[in-house]
């Protein structure tokens, strides 16, 4: 597993949620023609497809949904040019990305939550686009991506793929997720036979909080990485302790069985 990768997402993530605020839960559900940018990004720097997407985020303040094109032989992301016009909406500037990544994103609002994800024009075999079955009655946030975490790990084992793991990116910086997204148990959703990449969107347009996701193509372990978001800012509820430790530690492997 390329860990330098996972850094780097945390520390890209972490700085474009610095510079975004005043962002509400309802910027889930958003019409991405009707939503300007209020001041420009003219970074003339080639840049990460990970720092373009937070690039959007912290101009639009409108969370998206990500998952990464597979990794190449440097185990680096592709990079492009890139950058936002004043008063350019949401839409064309995600049809710029698009454009700029020469074939390797596309881009969807798959139960009316905004996703770019790779074309896989190679055809190379992915846990996400398999088909999975969820029945959920009044579960949490994390309960219900555990659960798409284990449907995911059931089919890749038929599949003869190493699977995935679920967590939550504020883990990765030792911080802990917020007690809420254990406690609230408002999601109530059944899927049949829709993709894991579709189920994952079902479970954000359900719930009433600021979340997207990151999921990372791995050498040996895919990951789905949660991003939890309050008023535009990294949402944590500070260091965890040992004890916490642990309980994700037993979590985070947990979600990697079937």
């Amino acid at each position: 597993m390329n860990y330098k990768l996972i850094k780097s997402i945390v520390l890209l993530v972490t700085v474009g949620l610095v510079t975004a605020n005043n962002a509400s839960s309802e910027s889930l559900r958003v019409d991405p023609n009707k939503v300007r940018a209020p001041i420009a990004d003219l970074d003339p720097e080639e840049r990460s497809f990970s720092a373009i997407l937070n690039s959007i985020f912290s101009v639009f303040r409108v969370p998206i949904s990500y998952e990464y094109p597979f990794l190449n032989k440097e185990h680096s992301e592709p990079t492009a040019k890139y950058q936002i016009g004043r008063n350019q909406t949401l839409a064309t500037s995600i049809d710029k990305f698009i454009a700029r990544s020469e074939g390797e994103l596309q881009y969807k609002l798959v139960r009316k939550v905004p996703l770019i994800y790779p074309v896989n024009k190679d055809g190379r075999p992915n846990a996400f686009d398999g088909s999975v079955s969820l029945k959920l009655r009044q579960v949490s946030v994390w309960e219900a991506f555990k659960a798409l975490g284990k449907e995911i790990n059931k089919n890749a084992q038929e599949a003869n793929h190493s699977g995935v793991r679920v967590l939550f990116l504020c883990l990765g910086d030792g911080r802990k997720p917020p007690e809420i997204l254990l406690s609230e148990r408002s999601i109530s959703l059944e899927l049949v036979n829709v993709s894991a990449r579709e189920a994952a969107c079902a479970i954000i347009a359900k719930t009433p909080r600021q979340i997207s996701f990151r999921y990372l193509h791995g050498d040996d372990l895919d990951w789905i990485y949660l991003l939890i978001r309050k008023n535009g800012e990294n949402w944590d509820e500070g260091k965890l302790s040992r004890e916490e430790q642990d309980f994700w530690l037993q979590e985070v492997e947990d979600s990697q069985r079937p």
